[in-house]
């Protein structure tokens, strides 16, 4: 049996979820299926309130194995290939709990793109964040050519994406791609601190929140107003709200599921 190239633990119900495929954390069609198989497995675990995802040891990825591209022997293989990491990519980011990447070092074309359907990201100051692939005579194909340029400005994103520039850290804090930066040696405990900030809070909500706001980024300001209506009254039925408007009028903490 093959190794599996993610490593995954809970602690205080947040998942961390580790690249891990020696030596450099290559991504590939199969590690894409075994991280569409985890996020199935970890939606209904009610162990599991937030996700992370990481690189082991000093790179986060540099992205996909570029044999399995070069050896793609069709057109209708190679669309398939996008449209796996399309699919992984979009379940991502429409994921009902939230899923924050924590950058530790080189980050390239699919592990980019990895990063960019997260919903939060910190970056470890030595991080590096490129979508190179104009350099071999491609694009992104796994959303980073819609993603980026909705992320940050237009033209910066074009030029990373036409040039295949690289970003650090802190110019990537700067840029708005990463929520923070931090130093190397506290990633872990920055981005889980902000991951137990959130696993704190309702699973109702956090899932009514993400829906908001991600479904919204799609619609007109009047659809997503009625879309942010059915989501705050759809929370009536949760006990969460009422157990949370309980603990703020008794002064006390929240004791939510």
């Amino acid at each position: 049996m093959d190794k599996s190239g993610l490593d995954i633990r809970i602690e205080d119900f947040v998942a961390v979820i580790e690249l891990n495929n020696p030596p450099s954390n290559l991504l590939s069609g199969n590690i894409l299926r075994e991280l569409e198989a985890v996020l199935d497995r970890l939606e209904t675990d009610p162990a599991c309130k937030v996700l992370t995802i990481t690189g082991h040891g000093t790179v986060f990825t540099p992205g996909m194995n570029l044999n399995e591209i070069r050896e793609t022997a069709s057109h209708e293989q190679l669309a398939g290939l996008s449209s796996l990491g399309h699919q992984v990519f979009n379940r991502i980011e429409t994921y009902p709990k939230p899923i924050i990447a924590a950058v530790n070092g080189l980050c390239l074309g699919g592990g980019t793109e990895l990063i960019l359907a997260c919903h939060m990201r910190v970056a470890s100051q030595a991080a590096s964040i490129a979508l190179p692939e104009i350099k071999v005579g491609i694009l992104p194909g796994f959303g980073g050519t819609q993603r980026l340029p909705r992320l940050i400005n237009p033209a910066k994103a074009a030029e990373m994406i036409l040039t295949g520039a690289s970003v650090g850290g802190e110019e990537a804090f700067r840029l708005g791609l990463v929520n923070h930066v931090v130093p190397g040696d506290k990633l872990m405990a920055e981005t889980m601190k902000l991951a137990q900030n959130l696993a704190a809070k309702s699973r109702f909500a956090l899932k009514a929140g993400l829906k908001t706001i991600y479904a919204g980024l799609e619609l007109n300001l009047e659809q997503g107003l009625k879309l942010e209506v059915e989501q705050v009254t759809g929370l009536w039925h949760e006990p969460d709200m009422h157990e949370g408007l309980n603990a703020f009028f008794a002064k006390r903490k929240a004791n939510y599921l």
